[in-house]
């Protein structure tokens, strides 16, 4: 037979054998090891519900009879006001639908700032992979970071610009079918400030053309950064140039810091991949600078170039 749930005349709970008032547990009579356990049952969930419990309850009281009413009982049953109002906003965010009783409450309030369809992607990755709430924190954390960097579109104009894109006919068709005239770029308007830096790589043949893209968008050549690539990426008889440059450019005060010599050679013999040390250099001259992307290449806290 199915225990019912009674309250006696002082408002406590009758359950299973057991008297369960504010002051504690009581059997009533002798209850058997089952009555025990299923009281220990019902406990177990009301500790995990009671915060969607008290959410729930306050937020259909002002929904059918206002703000007004709600806040008397608020008042005459002593709850505490951040604690009501955060049970009130979790459980306004997440529909009993969403909700995973194999998770604490806690878990629910990590998620209940995002969408549906998110909560219930995090909820059923913390119950499927048994993650605790201190944990979870993490993880939402980490997601929510992700999604910005995901989402972040470039507002306003940048300080620096790197351009790193297969430019003019430098290798043919077959090799890099993307390959962009330098006469296509010059009508670009990049969304860059009066005082600003570019970095733009070429091959030798092509550094004229280069220098004068560059003077066409207002920078004047400052600098240029050598590779020298003695392995080369393309087995090809247009791989013959060994060296790629990186010609800096100024626009306005800007200027490129004394510690950048003038020429910086640059070995590398065991990757086709432009060295890590180039973006390097430019972080640790410029720290603070907004930095933006033209081209294939992703990189932390650098953004894409719209244009």
């Amino acid at each position: 037979m199915t225990d019912i749930v009674k309250l006696d005349e002082n408002k406590d709970i009758i359950f299973s054998g057991f008297k369960l008032s504010s002051n504690g547990l009581k059997p009533v009579g002798k209850p058997t090891y089952d009555q025990w356990a299923a009281v220990g049952e019902f406990i177990r969930k009301s500790e995990g519900a009671i915060h969607f419990w008290l959410g729930d309850w306050f937020n259909y009281g002002e929904e059918n009879w206002g703000e007004a009413h709600s806040q008397e009982l608020e008042d005459k049953y002593g709850y505490d006001f951040n604690t009501l109002s955060k049970d009130k906003w979790v459980a306004n965010k997440i529909d009993p639908e969403r909700r995973h009783s194999g998770l604490s409450f806690r878990h629910h309030e990590e998620v209940a700032c995002l969408p549906p369809e998110e909560q219930s992607q995090l909820l059923c990755k913390a119950e499927e992979e048994n993650i605790n709430s201190n944990d979870f924190r993490r993880v939402v954390k980490k997601f929510k970071k992700d999604k910005k960097s995901l989402n972040q579109k470039p507002t306003g104009n940048f300080d620096l610009v790197y351009v790193d894109t297969p430019i003019l006919s430098c290798y043919p068709e077959e090799i890099v079918p993307n390959r962009i005239s330098l006469f296509d770029l010059e009508d670009i308007k990049l969304p860059l400030n009066n005082d600003s830096l570019i970095f733009i790589w070429s091959t030798g043949t092509n550094i004229a053309n280069t220098v004068k893209l560059m003077t066409t968008w207002g920078f004047k050549q400052e600098s240029i950064l050598v590779w020298n690539r003695i392995k080369t990426s393309f087995e090809t008889e247009f791989s013959t140039e060994h060296c790629l440059f990186l010609i800096v450019g100024v626009k306005g005060m800007f200027t490129v810091p004394s510690s950048n010599k003038p020429f910086t050679e640059i070995i590398e013999t065991d990757t086709g991949s432009k060295p890590e040390k180039f973006f390097l250099i430019i972080e640790k001259a410029y720290p603070d600078f907004k930095k933006g992307i033209i081209g294939n290449v992703k990189r932390t806290n650098w953004l894409p170039v719209n244009y």
